[in-house]
């Protein structure tokens, strides 16, 4: 009588390639279907009214100092051809407007962003109320971006990303300087500045850390804080966008070899051997 000895070793073999190959179709399935769904990725930029404040502390990248709105545009303007997609802008203040949005249609993102004239010596900012309004445009969107440039002197701090369908991901630039600087309010007949005062002092307008740090926490936002460098805060642009990607490359790789790993996983053959007589 023969008698398969290795029966048990060839049953666990076969069940071994069988979870490698159907784990791997999965990850293959998934990346194929969340592609399908994501669609196309839309990134809507946003500039803080108060950026547009007549405040010379932010340092270029030729050691001259620029103001904060030009610094601003500078990010915006290199950014959104680094992220591509569909692409709107908007001014964050009490009152939220629209500048651009997200069509194939001319003007383009660069013309308007170098277009922006907000109004001089704006403040005012919120976050709660652009947040709602882009809610109410773009709340059922799937891949939405927000990249907000603020120096975090907001009027609120305390808002969530509630009633969204699909919240969005969004990151904080604090643009600005921890030291800040003087609030031009124009010239004298004479030439000379004139500065914003309180009490007999300069009033400063900083980039407000603490501000960013809280509201950061109720949104859930990655936060960059740079003084000067604008290739450091478009890295972060870069990084948020390669984040989206690098989790469908990983499961394509994945899955590709865990495919080919069930493919030529070795199978045990039934041996035999002859009872005695």
């Amino acid at each position: 009588m023969n008698l398969p000895t290795n029966f048990s070793s060839s049953l666990t073999s076969e069940c071994i390639r069988f979870v490698l190959i159907v784990s791997g179709l999965i990850c293959v399935v998934f990346v194929f279907t969340r592609s399908l769904d994501r669609g196309t990725e839309r990134t809507l930029w946003v500039i803080d009214n108060s950026l547009s404040m007549a405040v010379t502390d932010i340092s270029g990248g030729s050691g001259l100092l620029i103001s904060r709105l030009d610094f601003a545009k500078q990010i915006v303007t290199s950014g959104s051809a680094m992220r591509g997609g569909e692409q709107a802008i908007m001014t964050a203040a009490l009152g939220a407007r629209l500048e651009l949005p997200m069509t194939d249609n001319t003007p383009t993102l660069s013309d308007v962003v170098h277009g922006i004239n907000i109004e001089s010596h704006g403040g005012g900012s919120s976050i709660s109320t652009p947040l709602e309004m882009i809610r109410l445009i773009y709340g059922s969107t799937q891949r939405l971006s927000i990249v907000w440039l603020t120096d975090g002197e907001f009027s609120d701090t305390t808002t969530t990303l509630s009633g969204w369908v699909t919240p969005p991901t969004i990151s904080l630039i604090g643009v600005g300087t921890r030291t800040g600087g003087p609030i031009l309010l124009g010239y004298d007949s004479d030439g000379r500045p004139r500065y914003k005062e309180s009490d007999g002092q300069r009033v400063n307008s900083v980039r407000d850390t603490d501000r960013l740090s809280r509201v950061s926490e109720s949104i859930g936002a990655d936060l960059i804080l740079s003084d000067r460098a604008r290739e450091d805060i478009l890295a972060h642009i870069a990084k948020t966008k390669n984040s989206n990607t690098i989790p469908s490359s990983y499961s394509i790789i994945w899955g590709v070899l865990l495919i080919t790993l069930g493919s030529v996983w070795p199978r045990f053959r039934y041996n035999t051997i002859k009872s005695g007589k």
